[in-house]
């Protein structure tokens, strides 16, 4: 009866650690868990993409992760074009993602068959039509506001905050290795300081009705591009303000907490 039990409680420990990699010492029990459910949900769906980029979150092999990413774009190859945007933005230095830092010869290689199955023209192309339907758009909402409310003073500082956010970042092929990383860090911080001030003058989240649509995002900017995670979480209550009064999207704020979560981790390396 004894040999049975254990039999079974062996049993059930095997398929666990089957389901789940084992817990990496890099990861925290709520990273682990999240990561985990979302490679359940994504094996539930059979979405090769997702249950790879959930395995790169959770330290698993390279080989799995890529071998599910090669699986995926073969399944649907449209996810070229997101895999197109990541080397687009990892590139210009304003996202790496878990999958790229797994390995990343495998990534070169893997956007190197995406660009066979979508060249980069058809990529630009696209992205070009999708900028300027965004831009209509916007346009289309601003003649909905009322020009005399905007503080012309407010949305200049915005402005140039917006520019010392990007002066470096979009520079092309920037490595993050570059000394110039230094010149954006100390940008970040005066932005920063000043972003304080206007959280305090307006008692919040600046309104959509004093800023318009192109200065409204200009503090997600600055704050989702801050490294320290105290400074994160001490102003990510704005940012949640500005979800629920529809300023921002659900999307900036999930990847506002995905990049804090990811900053975290690595503090907590040794």
């Amino acid at each position: 009866m004894k040999k049975v039990i254990y039999f079974l409680v062996l049993l059930l420990f095997s398929c666990k650690t089957q389901e789940f990699p084992p817990k990496h010492t890099d990861l925290s029990n709520h990273e682990y868990d999240k990561y985990c459910k979302k490679l359940k949900e994504a094996r539930g769906k059979k979405d090769y993409f997702w249950a790879g980029s959930a395995l790169a979150n959770l330290k698993e092999s390279p080989k799995k992760v890529y071998t599910l990413l090669h699986k995926s774009i073969r399944q649907h190859d449209t996810l070229c074009y997101q895999i197109h945007d990541y080397q687009y933005l990892h590139k210009s230095g304003s996202l790496t993602v878990s999958i790229i830092k797994t390995d990343t010869l495998r990534w070169k290689k893997l956007c190197a068959e995406c660009e066979k199955i979508v060249p980069l023209e058809n990529y630009y192309t696209k992205k070009e039509k999708e900028t300027l339907a965004y831009k209509k758009k916007q346009a289309l909402h601003a003649n909905k506001l009322d020009t005399n409310l905007i503080d012309k003073k407010l949305t200049h500082l915005l402005s140039d905050m917006m520019y010392k956010d990007q002066v470096i970042r979009k520079i092309p092929f920037m490595d993050s290795e570059n000394p110039r990383w230094k010149e954006q860090k100390y940008l970040d911080s005066l932005n920063l300081v000043q972003l304080d001030s206007i959280f305090k003058i307006e008692n919040g989240y600046p309104k959509l009705e004093k800023v318009g649509y192109d200065a409204i995002s200009v503090p997600w900017y600055v704050l989702h591009h801050q490294s320290d995670t105290f400074v994160r979480r001490k102003y990510q209550h704005f940012i949640e303000e500005a979800v629920k009064k529809g300023y921002l999207s659900q999307g900036m704020l999930d990847g506002y907490n995905e990049r804090t979560l990811t900053f975290e981790g690595r503090k907590s390396r040794p």
